[in-house]
């Protein structure tokens, strides 16, 4: 199985804890993370994810997120120019940022089982879309069973 994180997630175990949303979605992600590890499953990096990552301005949660990252992935996604315009030609009209677009066809580009993602309008945006990864908040992924 093959999962990729959205920047969010790497993000969501350094946000505030105290939030008990942010803080279940948190431990998701670092469950997930454990099971990909035990039972051999790809979590992916990215360009995207690299250049997102580096506009975190805060130089210690940027250090924590990119710490993180690199801890977490497996593998490196590529992206090829087939999924970047077929994702650009879906998402034309959608309010949809460039960035998340460039998240889908990296995940559609290795043929990535899910993408996780804690955004909420970004995962209801996907639901319109034909797409061949699933978007998921890391959370339904956890406890749906998937896992």
């Amino acid at each position: 199985m093959g999962i990729y994180y959205d920047t969010c997630c790497y993000n969501r175990p350094f946000d505030d804890l105290s939030q008990l949303r942010i803080r279940r979605e948190a431990v998701a992600i670092l469950r997930i993370r454990g099971w990909c590890r035990r039972y051999g499953h790809v979590i992916f990096s990215s360009a995207a994810l690299d250049e997102e990552i580096d506009l975190i301005s805060d130089v210690d949660k940027h250090r924590d997120v990119l710490r993180f990252y690199r801890q977490t992935t497996t593998a490196r996604a590529f992206c090829l120019d087939e999924a970047i315009d077929r994702i650009m030609a879906q998402t034309s009209g959608v309010r949809i940022g460039e960035i998340d677009a460039l998240h889908l066809s990296f995940a559609e580009s290795v043929g990535a089982d899910y993408l996780l993602t804690t955004d909420d309008d970004f995962e209801e945006i996907c639901k319109g879309l034909s797409l061949t990864v699933k978007v998921v908040n890391p959370l339904i992924f956890a406890i749906g069973g998937i896992i």
